[in-house]
């Protein structure tokens, strides 16, 4: 993986743009720059999902954060750049708030991924990001669901779509679903019901092992 390279002043200075953050500072968690850590001052409540849009749309995806923590500015430890050594003590802080930010993996999280874009009018969604809390709404929702019913030829209702909330935890809903429809073909006059829990040959139910 090519090392990363940020302007730590800059991405600073882009992020303390948005009026509800008082201050900002970032770090390298590892020596070969692949977790860029965040520490947020808030003025007022931002959420991380909307920062990560607005610091891709200003800077790219190299300075997106892979780890932010929002604090109340208050109770803000410093004003200078954090360091490496004191990003635990801010994450065991009762004040502050972690947000990880994960890539989409796999064929289904992809998929999910690029439909949540397209609905939410958004770059930057991550695996474990909350339908809701990047803008989605009842109305929404029901516009997801007619394309994941489209792409995956499954049925999902509107409540067990709440439920599962993040692309991760849908995507895994999904596989197992698709899983009672998936089976092998062994010859199609004698497989007469295909599925993850098993089959009927020859009019005998056989359960997968």
């Amino acid at each position: 993986m090519a090392t990363r390279s940020v302007d730590f002043e800059r991405l600073r200075s882009v992020t303390c743009e948005r009026p509800e953050i008082e201050d900002a500072a970032a770090t390298w968690q590892n020596r070969d720059r692949r977790i860029l850590v965040m520490a947020i001052a808030l003025k007022e409540y931002y959420s991380a999902p909307d920062l990560r849009e607005f610091i891709f749309n200003r800077l790219g995806m190299d300075s997106i954060p892979d780890t932010i923590i929002m604090a109340p500015a208050i109770s803000y430890p410093s004003k200078t750049m954090i360091t490496a050594k004191s990003i635990e003590q801010l994450i065991a802080s009762e004040d502050v708030l972690v947000y990880n930010f994960t890539h989409p993996r796999g064929q289904t999280e992809e998929v999910l991924a690029r439909f949540w874009k397209r609905i939410l009018e958004r770059e930057m969604v991550g695996a474990e990001d909350v339908f809701m809390d990047l803008g989605g709404n009842s109305l929404s929702a029901v516009l997801l669901l007619g394309l994941i019913e489209e792409e995956f030829k499954i049925a999902l209702s509107l409540d067990r779509f709440l439920e599962a909330k993040s692309i991760r935890t849908l995507a895994a809903l999904i596989d197992e679903m698709r899983g009672d429809l998936v089976g092998w073909t062994v010859n199609s006059s004698r497989v007469r019901v295909l599925g993850a829990r098993g089959c009927h040959i020859q009019g005998v139910w056989c359960p997968w092992v």
